[in-house]
């Protein structure tokens, strides 16, 4: 007996493909100067969930680094894409990143 693997919907597929070349060259192991040290514990992916919370005040660099882990958690965990979705973590990234692109873009426009 076997699992199906999941059938995505193709603009899922087109999400993932746009959201690698977005994400390259960002090292999703690696902490960020911006991350938090919680309990003298520096970040670290070993373990690590994302919460809703963690997304409204999310860097760009952040954002990224999770868009890379989305991608390699389902390279390892069939089905992690869909369980991040249902979950509103993409939603929630996604939110996030186009908040910081109308904020760099309002910044621009009183240059």
């Amino acid at each position: 007996m076997s699992m199906p693997y999941p059938d995505y919907d193709p603009k899922v597929l087109q999400f993932m493909e746009a959201s690698s070349k977005f994400t390259d060259g960002i090292d999703p192991y690696a902490p960020l100067p911006e991350d938090k040290v919680v309990n003298g514990v520096i970040f670290s992916v070993s373990g690590t969930t994302f919460p809703l919370e963690f997304f409204r005040e999310a860097t760009l660099n952040q954002i990224r680094r999770y868009l890379r882990l989305l991608e390699r958690g389902e390279r390892f965990c069939d089905g992690h894409i869909e369980g991040e979705f249902r979950d509103g973590k993409v939603v929630a990234a996604l939110t996030r990143l186009a908040e910081i692109r109308n904020s760099n873009v309002n910044s621009s426009a009183k240059l």
